[in-house]
């Protein structure tokens, strides 16, 4: 039987400061990296064959000190990044909203929505992305 695990990279400084990545090729801090060693060592007891990975360095350096740790290969997937946001990318919520008491605030751009909607059609579409993906891989 196949059983396929998930793993989400290591913190970035994006992350701390609540940035949208997407696509914006954003590295592990240094606690990323700590958690990254962390976790390839909870993992040794578990049998892995192969490990697929985003080509993002977060996800490529989260993927590869695991690797490393169980002796299995990575295999890169561009298909496996995270949901490109683009205008959104490197801004952070308060950055997205027009406060009420500011009507002079720059209006946000067109297509922007609410966080809510945004991470529902995130998981969505990377659940989407992962499945179309799943039967080419190899």
């Amino acid at each position: 039987m196949t059983r396929i695990g998930f793993v989400r990279h290591g913190i970035t400084d994006w992350n701390l400061d609540k940035r949208v990545q997407g696509h914006t090729d954003i590295p592990l801090n240094e606690k990323g990296k700590l958690q990254a060693k962390a976790l390839a060592g909870r993992l040794t007891n578990e049998d892995w064959d192969l490990i697929y990975s985003s080509d993002l360095s977060r996800a490529k350096e989260t993927a590869g000190t695991i690797a490393e740790a169980k002796g299995v290969p990575v295999k890169l997937d561009h298909r496996l990044r995270e949901m490109d946001c683009g205008a959104v990318e490197g801004t952070t919520a308060a950055e997205r909203v027009t406060p009420r008491s500011q009507p002079s605030y720059p209006p946000r751009p067109a297509g922007i929505v609410s966080a809510t909607i945004a991470r529902s059609t995130l998981l969505k579409n990377h659940e989407r992305k992962v499945m179309q993906a799943a039967p080419t891989l190899s």
